[in-house]
């Protein structure tokens, strides 16, 4: 199997994971087995993918990159080091920002699992409200 669909199938067991987790911590901790409570796993579940893909799409614009420089450091001063890796931040981010050019982001499986389950939870949600 080609790299790329390695990729691909691991981040699609990764969104899947992310879905699947909440979903069954919230339907099992409630106890509640009706159209209401799939719903809110399906909206809760759908909300941490879709929040775990804005995290990425944020950490991919280098919002952090002087923050994780300042850890590297942190753990550089406690270690002998020969040859610092970056002499400054600034050499940081740029190494950063061409390695995230090089490496396209898989997004698609994020966005399927994440959008797929916001909008199954809001049906169940909107269906369950009517029989009310």
């Amino acid at each position: 199997m080609p790299s790329s669909k390695k990729r691909i199938l691991g981040h699609s067991i990764a969104a899947f994971l992310c879905f699947l987790i909440p979903f069954l911590l919230v339907l099992l901790l409630s106890r509640d087995y009706r159209i209401v409570g799939w719903g809110n796993a399906c909206l809760i579940a759908g909300v941490v993918v879709t929040a775990l893909f804005l995290m990425t799409l944020l950490i991919r614009t280098g919002v952090f990159d002087v923050l994780n420089y300042g850890f590297y450091r942190l753990g550089e001063s406690f270690r002998r080091v020969d040859k610092k890796r970056w002499d400054s931040a600034y050499d940081y981010k740029e190494d950063k920002k061409s390695a995230r050019g090089r490496n396209k982001p898989i997004w698609l499986p994020y966005l399927i699992f994440g959008g797929g389950s916001l909008t199954v939870g809001i049906i169940l949600s909107l269906i369950a409200d009517s029989m009310h």
